[in-house]
This record gives C-alpha cells, structure tokens and sequence, in this order.
C-alpha cells in the first residue's frame, strides 16, 4: 500500500482578516456563546478495478470496474482548532485537529453529514463453456450501469495533529430490498473495508492537514488525500482468483466565515 500523499491548495486572507483561535481547551465556553470559525465541504472518489476467474464449469471469469463519487450536501459550520487533550490514536500525546460543534457546554465532533453521489457499474465477465449437453444460462447484469444515490452519509474528524480522516457510510453490495446486487461488484463492498483499501486501522482515509499557520492566515484551506492498495487471492472460495485495485480520493475544503 502507498501512504495517502496531500495536495494543499490556500487562498490569502482579506486585508486586515482577524486571526483565527487554533488552540483550544475542551469545555472553555458555554454552547450559546459556541464561536464557528468556518464551513466545511466534501468531495470524493472510489475506483476499483477488479478480476475474478472461477476455474468451474461455467464459472464466471474476466475484469469489471466499480466507480463511485459522492459529496456532502451540507456546508456545515464547524470550529476548526486543535484540541490539546484529544488524544484518541495511540502515541498521539500532542492533540487533534478537532472539526468543533457545541456539545455539553464544550466542544465536540461533528457528526456525520448527508451525502449523494453516483455508482457506476460495469462487469465484462463471461462463463465458461458447460460440458457437452449442459447449459449455464444467462448472466443476470440488469443492476449495473450507472445510479445516483441520495441516502449515504460522510464522515470527516481529525485523526491526530498532522491529519484529517474521512470516510463514505454507506455501500453498493445490495438492493434497497435487500437482494445480492445482479452485476459484478469484486471484493470491495464500500468505501472503507480495511485490509482491501488501507487507509487508517478501521480503512478511512487519511488527509494530510494543512499547518496551524496556514489555517490561521488564508481565507479558503483546501486539501486532499490519496490512497492505493492492490489486494490478490488465490482462493476466493472453491478455488476461484480474485483481485481488487483500489484508488480513493478525497478532498475537504474550508472557508472561513
């Protein structure tokens, strides 16, 4: 697996722009005097490229290709600082970037967003031919293709002082009524699924964060990360290959209000 790389992009503050608070400590004001410093917003991709080969009579056999993008239909406004005595990852004694909402008088994460986006299917697999006199029917691929979904969420806190994570609630394995999908899908079955698209200990990606200074003196902070992970196995059950190559992207862009 690569390490997920950043690309920052900052525009300047206005003349004369108040510096931002980026220091903080959990519980310091009371939620109605609760300060947001800016909106945030979300946008991402998913792309896996996958193979399976099932050696069977009329095991299914060749390459598809899932694409997913999605973004948050909010622009909600969080207290963009670091919180000193956030320390959830382990070895991480230096704090977090916190996304801040009012909670309990003090200051919390902010919850997960509504999201939409687009699912594209594709599934160029065949079967291999029966035996003599047999018959492996016709492959049912009335599900793929592309389809827009309204009903996800995203997720986005920070991971510990240097990086954000990010993560889609939601995947693309069934229909809404609960029946397996009828298109190839590969291995990969939603956006984090750990060991298949790396990423943090529970598979979110990671977004290298811009600096404290950057964040304090530029009006708009943009910043995005990027992860691959190529996953093969010999045996995917009755001794059929599989493979999945996985690319992520996502991108967080903060306005200061």
């Amino acid at each position: 697996m690569s390490w997920p790389r950043v690309a920052v992009a900052v525009l300047p503050a206005a003349a004369g722009g108040a510096a931002i608070l980026l220091a903080s400590t959990a519980g310091a004001a009371p939620s109605k005097h609760f300060r947001y410093t800016h909106r945030v917003a979300l946008t991402g991709r998913f792309v896996d490229h996958w193979t399976f080969n099932d050696p069977a009579e009329c095991g299914r056999f060749g390459d598809g290709t899932v694409t997913v993008t999605f973004r948050m239909t909010t622009a909600p406004k969080v207290r963009l600082v670091i919180e000193p005595g956030k320390n959830a990852e382990p070895n991480n004694t230096l704090g977090s970037w916190t996304l801040g909402i009012p909670a309990g008088g003090g200051i919390g994460d902010l919850r997960s967003q509504p999201a939409s986006g687009t699912v594209t299917l594709v599934d160029n697999t065949t079967l291999r031919p029966p035996s003599p006199g047999g018959d492996c029917g016709v492959q049912d691929k009335s599900d793929c293709g592309t389809k827009t979904v309204v009903n996800w969420e995203t997720k986005i806190g920070g991971y510990n002082r240097h990086q954000l994570f990010a993560d889609l609630l939601g995947g693309w394995s069934h229909k809404s009524n609960g029946r397996p999908i009828a298109c190839g899908i590969g291995q990969v079955e939603m956006f984090s699924m750990g060991r298949l698209t790396g990423g943090s200990r529970d598979g979110e990606l990671l977004l290298p964060m811009a600096t404290v200074a950057t964040v304090a003196h530029h009006r708009v902070v943009r910043v995005t990360g990027n992860g691959h992970k190529h996953s093969s196995f010999a045996d995917c059950g009755s001794g059929t290959f599989c493979s999945d190559d996985v690319s992520r992207s996502v991108t967080a862009t903060f306005k200061r209000l």
